[in-house]
């Protein structure tokens, strides 16, 4: 997982919000956008991992079609931003971690360490990421002729 605070935003001039919080201009300042993906309200049952579960909230109805694709800014995942704030760069980020995937998933085989299961994921502020101790080997597919 990324970064869980998103988007990042300076403060282009002073602002003080109604109760009383002063941004001084030049601050950065952000949200925990992860929230809503962890919220059962919004994703029914956030902690068990579904790699379908976009895809099966698409086939409910015509209108949740279109909906539920990765880098579509909406209110149920903020991760790139929302309307006139959204990245323009979305569609290409999105497109060359497709390339890239791809290309390692074709090319590539990979397994953990010998006598080691699937690392235990480590969390530091916001960040959630898998043991660094823990090995990962990769080599190039061999190629059957």
């Amino acid at each position: 997982m990324a970064s869980q605070v998103s988007p990042n935003r300076y403060a282009v001039e002073d602002f003080t919000f109604n109760d009383g919080l002063h941004v001084p201009k030049g601050s950065l300042i952000s949200w925990v956008a992860v929230h809503n993906q962890i919220d059962p309200s919004i994703e029914p049952n956030p902690e068990q991992f579904d790699p379908t579960r976009s895809y099966l909230k698409r086939q409910v109805s015509d209108k949740e079609a279109t909906r539920h694709l990765a880098g579509q800014p909406s209110l149920e995942n903020l991760a790139f931003g929302f309307g006139s704030q959204a990245c323009p760069g979305r569609t290409l980020a999105l497109w060359v971690v497709k390339v890239v995937l791809a290309r390692l998933i074709r090319d590539y085989e990979f397994r953990f360490g010998e006598h080691q299961g699937k690392p235990k994921s480590m969390q530091i502020l916001e960040f959630v990421f898998p043991d660094p101790d823990a090995k990962l080997m990769v080599r190039r597919r061999r190629v059957v002729d």
